[in-house]
């Protein structure tokens, strides 16, 4: 597993470890960065669609749809279309009776093991799955009483329309081995600023060179190039909010060899230029900034995101 693409927050409390987001973005926007957690996640889009990378396949989801990721799995999202999405992290437990019976050995257990899974997407016919959504949100955010016991039924509620749909089958996927993927991925992290080649990708992680490229896509979702002009901007990002360096000296300390392509690529992954990004968002911050709280993304990227508020949009 990516040690280092694993998400670095905690989801919930030790007493109920469960995390809700409501999420909206625009078309082509990359929803978060690639990354994988020991919990369960549910995603129910509400409208429009995305696309789901889940190691090393893609699949669509479309309105009225749920889509399960299963635990320690690599995935991201990209927004197809405008979207509206409910997200649900928590751990399998809180779908466990403390006394076992047979719902919990036919269903419950073979889930939490992985030898059952969900059958993705899930197509929410009757509306019941959005609205055990919508109830989970709406508790997260009152917090009435016994809000905990009203999501865990909810929860239970959307299982037991996951099984009703014939979408709990066994589990039959080849997972694919990550191991050579870490030495690649560890080796754009440390040396970013310097000039990397899929070659020397390759080499780092055992592969030939004329096969490492379709498999490190297959594994991250990205090309080599991709990859690494992608975490070459979200450190560019933290230098232009935690520095008053100039554009041109924070671009060639990431890496890039040229300032035109630098800005290029920053339009390209931000839609704004570095200058509007660094003007923008330190505006929208200013001295209140230490009232935001840094939530990393799958360990390559920080956005400062404010504590009450969890909605995601593209940059």
């Amino acid at each position: 597993m990516l040690a280092r693409l694993k998400e670095g927050r905690e989801h919930g409390s030790d007493l109920f470890p469960l995390d809700t987001f409501d999420q909206r973005a625009q078309a082509g926007c990359d929803i978060g960065y690639i990354h994988w957690h020991d919990e369960v996640e549910w995603v129910y889009v509400a409208e429009g669609a995305i696309d789901v990378f889940e190691d090393g396949s893609t699949r669509r989801v479309g309105a009225r749809e749920l889509f399960a990721v299963e635990p320690r799995t690599l995935h991201r999202y990209s927004a197809v279309s405008d979207c509206h999405l409910f997200v649900i992290v928590f751990d399998g437990g809180l779908l466990e009776f403390a006394q076992a019976d047979v719902a919990s050995r036919r269903y419950i257990d073979p889930y939490r093991a992985g030898t059952l899974t969900v059958r993705n997407p899930v197509r929410d016919e009757g509306g019941t799955i959005g609205a055990a959504f919508e109830q989970i949100l709406a508790d997260c955010r009152g917090l009435p009483p016994c809000f905990t016991l009203d999501v865990r039924i909810c929860l239970l509620s959307i299982f037991q329309e996951i099984i009703r749909t014939g979408s709990l089958v066994e589990n039959e996927r080849d997972r694919h081995s990550l191991a050579a993927a870490e030495q690649a991925v560890r080796y754009v992290q440390d040396h970013y600023a310097e000039q990397i080649s899929s070659a020397t990708l390759a080499q780092v992680s055992g592969y030939q060179p004329q096969y490492f490229s379709r498999f490190f896509k297959r594994a991250t979702g990205l090309t080599p190039t991709a990859f690494i002009n992608r975490y070459r901007i979200e450190r560019a990002c933290d230098e232009l909010l935690d520095t008053d360096r100039s554009i041109i000296d924070i671009g060639l300390s990431c890496g890039f060899q040229s300032t035109s392509y630098f800005i290029k690529k920053f339009k390209e992954l931000k839609e704004v230029s570095p200058q509007r990004y660094r003007k923008t968002v330190l505006g929208s911050y200013g001295a209140n900034r230490e009232h935001y709280q840094a939530i990393e993304v799958g360990g390559a990227g920080v956005d400062f995101v404010p504590s009450a508020d969890k909605n995601s949009v593209c940059a």
